[in-house]
C-alpha cells in the first residue's frame, strides 16, 4: 500500500510551494525557532498545561511583548496569507497576531495585524508601514477566553482582513490607508494594561502567494 506525500495531497507536482509556516504551540516549550522580545521586565510566558491551552503570554500590569521569527522576514508584504488562533483573558490586556517587519515592540514598524483591544473589547484591525499605521475596528466584541480565528491576507494594493471566516475590514493603497512595504515574519503580541491580562496562542499559519 502506497500513500501520497504531503505535498502531492495539497500541491500538484509540477507546481513550486512557496514558502510556508504551520506551528501547533504544543509540548513542554516553545520551539527554539520562535524569540520572545518584552519591552520590560518582569514578563511571564510558558506553556500552558491544559487541554488546548496553547502558549500562555501574561505580561503583567504595565508590560508588553511580542513572538517573532528570530528576524528571519520571509513573506512578501504584497503577496502572502497569515492566520492567527488566540484569545485573551480579560479586557485589561491586547492580544493578538500576524506579520511584521522588525522585532520590537513599536507599531509603526511595518506590520499587518488583528488584536482583540483593551477598553473596547473590538478585534481591531491595524496596517502599518515605517512611520505610520492605520486602525480600524471589525464589528466583533471579544468575549474573554473565547478563541478567535485571525486572518490577513496581504496583495499588491490591500490588506483583507477576516475574523472567524467572515470578512471584516479592507486596507487599500487607494485610501491612503497605511500598509507596510518590506519582508515580514511571523509575529504574535501581547499587553496588559492591569492584573492577569494577556492570553494564548494556539496555532499560527504564514504562507506567500
Amino acid at each position: 500500500m502506497s500513500f501520497d506525500s504531503v505535498y502531492e495531497i495539497t500541491s500538484h507536482l509540477n507546481d513550486v510551494k512557496k514558502q510556508h509556516l504551520v506551528e501547533y504551540f504544543s509540548g513542554d516549550s516553545l520551539n527554539s525557532r520562535w524569540t520572545l522580545t518584552s519591552k520590560s521586565t518582569p514578563w511571564l510566558d510558558e506553556m500552558n498545561d491544559s487541554v488546548n491551552g496553547g502558549y500562555k503570554l501574561h505580561p503583567t500590569n504595565g508590560h508588553e511583548g511580542i513572538l517573532t521569527f528570530n528576524n528571519k522576514r520571509q513573506y512578501a508584504y504584497n503577496g502572502s496569507v497569515w492566520i492567527a488562533v488566540c484569545n485573551r483573558y480579560n479586557s485589561s490586556g491586547i492580544m493578538g497576531g500576524g506579520l511584521k517587519g522588525d522585532d520590537t515592540t513599536a507599531e509603526n514598524r511595518n506590520l499587518s495585524r488583528l488584536a482583540i483591544k483593551e477598553s473596547t473589547n473590538k478585534i481591531q484591525a491595524v496596517s502599518c508601514n515605517t512611520t505610520a499605521a492605520t486602525y480600524t475596528n471589525t464589528s466583533v466584541t471579544s468575549v474573554d477566553s473565547t478563541y478567535f480565528v485571525l486572518k490577513g491576507e496581504l496583495g499588491t494594493s490591500s490588506i483583507i482582513y477576516s475574523v472567524d471566516g467572515v470578512t471584516e475590514v479592507t486596507h487599500t493603497t487607494a485610501a491612503s490607508d497605511k500598509l507596510p512595504d518590506t519582508k515580514l515574519q511571523p509575529y504574535v503580541y501581547a499587553s496588559a494594561n492591569g492584573s492577569s491580562s494577556g492570553g494564548n496562542v494556539l496555532y499560527v499559519e504564514c504562507y506567500n502567494t
